[in-house]
């Protein structure tokens, strides 16, 4: 397209005047594209296209203001200058405040229309360049090529630089905590502490103290809230009252972001009366659903060769070969513990533990709550079964494999309840 190549686009139905600007623009070492009609403004414009559109208000098949919302609804970061009649200064004022970057009022100065656009061009810049860094951080931390992931991964690259409220849905382990705390380092609060509100570790703590831990230790930063349905009530209706506070009209403190995140739905804990219907609304400025890993399979080898690559560089080992019949089994799966589970079948694989392609086991995901001798014992039973799988149940091998004497092996195995004729191979 011909506005690649340019950094203004021109609208204006008058050919004498859109022939006039647009020589004067290019002179001044401003490519311009110009055109007379709106409508084509709304399907000349590609993504992330890094330039200004200047347009004049008064035209017939469609005036200024309506194409200023057409264009914002399309991209609300792009900069758009209007050119005003006197009469028109109203209509005007009226875009500014919907998002034009300025209105000049007819004749324009070379100098003056020439200045806007400079500005608006240095606006544009830093807005791309911003939009690339914000899908380089997404793109490392929310991996993934599906439809699903690629939806999600845009709708979080929207948010990602504003102050606006986000409720974050999704499983266990699908990477809801990560997600909510790269939107606070990557949105406008990012200077701010962050402060995590769980409910389901909000235990005995004076309700008395509330605000003081969370509200105001999150002045200026943004408040992430865990679970929001299980908190009790009454700490919900003061979570209302504190967000009044934060609004941009009033003169409380400083603004705070609040970020929720819950594996239920909001909409049925609203219903069934566990979720305030007003801490809802003001939690939900934004809503975001998080893909469980069996909703995107696609992502799996993809997931999983990162994980392993992850581990090997923690704990200093060479890269195992990743055979194609082994990622086709992992597809297969249900991973009900979504990315968390993955990860720790990669963390196996990295070791050695996971190698042959018909074992079809993967290490049982930990609950958030479990101490960490529970922890323990869960990876010390999976390295054992894993171990037994690999050498069909018997114990001398295994033993050998794990470096421990093979009565030291016999009494884990009677602590985890595992029988050696488990894992011999049938038929």
């Amino acid at each position: 397209m011909l506005i690649d190549h340019a950094v203004v686009l021109l609208i204006d139905d008058d050919a004498d005047v859109r022939e006039s600007a647009q020589k004067l623009l290019t002179l001044s070492g401003l490519p311009c594209y110009a055109i007379g009609e709106p409508e084509r403004a709304l399907t000349a414009i590609p993504p992330d296209w890094p330039g200004v559109v200047i347009t004049d208000v008064r035209m017939p098949e469609m005036d200024g203001e309506q194409l200023l919302e057409r264009l914002r609804q399309q991209d609300d970061q792009l900069p758009i200058i209007l050119i005003t009649g006197h009469g028109d200064i109203p209509m005007a004022i009226r875009a500014v405040r919907a998002g034009a970057f300025e209105f000049l009022e007819k004749p324009v100065a070379p100098e003056t229309l020439i200045d806007s656009v400079h500005r608006a061009l240095n606006l544009r810049r830093e807005i791309i360049e911003n939009r690339a860094f914000l899908k380089h951080e997404l793109g490392i931390r929310l991996l993934g090529k599906s439809a699903a992931m690629t939806q999600a991964r845009d709708r979080l690259m929207q948010l990602a630089g504003s102050d606006i409220a986000v409720f974050i849905v999704g499983e266990a382990g699908t990477g809801r905590r990560t997600i909510a705390e790269q939107l606070h380092h990557l949105g406008r609060n990012a200077e701010g502490p962050l402060i995590r509100l769980d409910a389901e570790l909000l235990g005995t703590q004076d309700e008395h103290r509330w605000r003081e831990l969370y509200w105001d230790a999150a002045q200026g930063g943004s408040l992430l809230i865990s679970h929001p349905e299980a908190l009790p009530q009454q700490l919900q209706a003061q979570l209302c009252s504190w967000l009044l506070e934060s609004d941009p009209g009033s003169r409380l403190g400083k603004p705070v972001r609040t970020l929720a995140i819950s594996a239920c739905d909001p909409v049925g804990a609203v219903n069934d009366g566990r979720l305030r219907p007003d801490l809802f609304y003001a939690l939900s400025t934004a809503t975001v659903t998080i893909p469980p890993l069996r909703h995107r399979r696609e992502d799996i080898p993809l997931l999983f060769r990162h994980f392993v690559l992850q581990s090997c560089r923690r704990l200093r080992k060479p890269r195992p070969e990743i055979k194609k019949p082994f990622l086709d089994k992992l597809q297969q799966g249900d991973w009900p513990g979504n990315l968390r589970e993955l990860r720790n079948v990669a963390d196996m694989y990295a070791i050695g533990l996971a190698r042959l392609e018909g074992l079809g086991r993967t290490i049982k995901v930990q609950k958030d709550q479990d101490s960490l001798d529970e922890q323990i014992d869960t990876f010390e039973k999976a390295l054992i079964e894993e171990a037994l799988s690999l050498f069909q149940g018997r114990v001398s091998e295994a033993a050998d494999y794990l470096h421990i004497p093979r009565k030291k092996l016999y009494l884990r195995m009677k602590k985890h309840g595992l029988a050696k004729e488990e894992f011999k191979k049938s038929g």
